[in-house]
């Protein structure tokens, strides 16, 4: 019998946004037995990387207040930062607005904006270009998660996880010259995001910013999903920067915000908590004993319809669950369900077995994964990345339903 193990030193060359791992022996090891020793290396690893982070991020705080401890900038930007989350995970447009238009620009500088739109290859549409026309919200950089992805593997959008990929990352996001980033590098330590997109499911690439966001380290608490996204901020009558005007360098639109933000150290993430992604090893292997909800339509997760991908069968996997994203949303507004509604919808969902999250590439199981957030904050939904895209390229076993 085979019990499969991460090893984090090992670096994969088929497939580097999968988790690293290698092949023991063991004879009379248990599913369950092999699933709990999986877990507790995995959930050691995060937490020992996760404590040398928070102690490196501490010690650099510690150093950047003392160092400028009679700056009037710093004292500004010491009392911006308070501890006290500012948001809810979940933020309506008026609380959102209210914080971007406070007179005070430490108040203004908390707050950090992506316009995280993305749409599928099919429909030939190029998200940042129109970012660049129009309309956004005030002072929005673009978050764009094709780019800002682990690199050297033929699937989508994948989250970084080998040292590279992270180094990569690292450089694109402290990049002030990047495309769509306003002058400025994309995320300060001590703001608070605000992830929103513009396209028709309008929270499907904010929640996958949202949780990727959470999986590289970023505190759960400190990260917001737009409620109805860009078109529930419009009619709400808010503030934008109209359709046809450029997004102008921050220095420009809000000089008093940019000149605080220099004393604010660039996110930088060095980690992957990986009890928020599952590879195609993982699945592989214990398939049987989670349960996957698959949040893509339910005829492509039928077999009925075609998947949007050429070449790609649709179906699903053996067991899973067809929970599509668009239940997350009241179809009238594009916004969450209250919370009553939502743990309705998951409480079919076996209690004896851990949510794994799919979809076709990744992303709208990030819808999925943010809806059972809302109904327990406390319990971490993994999503796996490669999703049916991998799944179904790889050879894997395919279920379509009887017509």
């Amino acid at each position: 019998m085979v019990v499969v193990v991460p090893l984090q030193s090992f670096v994969p060359t088929r497939h580097p946004a999968c988790l690293p791992t290698v092949a023991l022996t063991c004879a009379d090891s248990s599913l369950h037995r092999r699933l709990c020793h999986h877990r507790h290396h995995t959930a050691m690893a995060a937490a020992l990387a996760l404590a040398k982070t928070r102690r490196a991020l501490t010690r650099h705080s510690t150093n950047t207040i003392a160092a400028t401890a009679a700056s009037p900038t710093r004292r500004a930007m010491t009392n911006a930062t308070s501890t006290a989350p500012l948001l809810p995970a979940l933020a309506t447009p008026d609380a959102v607005a209210k914080l971007l238009t406070h007179a005070d620009a430490a108040a203004r500088a908390r707050i950090c904006v992506l316009d995280t739109t993305w749409h599928m290859p099919h429909f030939k549409r190029d998200p940042l270009a129109e970012f660049h026309h129009g309309p956004r919200l005030p002072r929005a950089q673009f978050w764009d998660i094709d780019a800002l992805a682990q690199h050297g593997t033929d699937l989508p959008h994948m989250l970084p996880v080998t040292e590279s990929g992270l180094a990569q990352l690292r450089a694109q996001l402290a990049d002030p010259t990047r495309d769509g980033a306003r002058g400025q590098p994309l995320v300060r330590m001590g703001q608070h995001v605000v992830v929103y997109d513009r396209a028709v499911v309008p929270a499907r690439t904010a929640c996958r910013v949202w949780w990727t966001l959470r999986a590289l380290g970023w505190p759960v608490d400190r990260v917001s999903v737009l409620d109805g996204g860009m078109d529930a901020w419009t009619k709400a009558g808010l503030p934008i920067e109209p359709e046809g005007t450029s997004p102008a360098p921050l220095a420009e639109a809000d000089p008093d915000v940019a000149a605080l933000l220099k004393d604010m150290p660039v996110w930088q993430p060095t980690t992957v908590d990986q009890e928020l992604i599952r590879d195609f090893e993982f699945m592989k292997t214990y398939l049987d004993i989670v349960q996957v909800v698959d949040a893509r339509p339910p005829g492509r997760f039928a077999g009925r319809d075609p998947e949007p991908r050429p070449g790609l069968s649709s179906g699903h996997m053996q067991g899973a669950l067809s929970i599509p994203a668009g239940a997350m949303l009241d179809p009238a507004s594009g916004k969450f369900w209250p919370r009553g509604k939502l743990a309705e919808i998951f409480a079919t969902l076996s209690k004896d077995k851990d949510v794994v999250a799919s979809c076709g590439s990744g992303v709208t199981a990030a819808v999925v994964a943010f809806g059972m957030h809302l109904v327990d904050p406390n319990k971490k939904v993994p999503i796996y990345d490669g999703s049916w895209t991998e799944w179904a390229s790889r050879g894997m076993p395919i279920v379509k339903d009887a017509e």
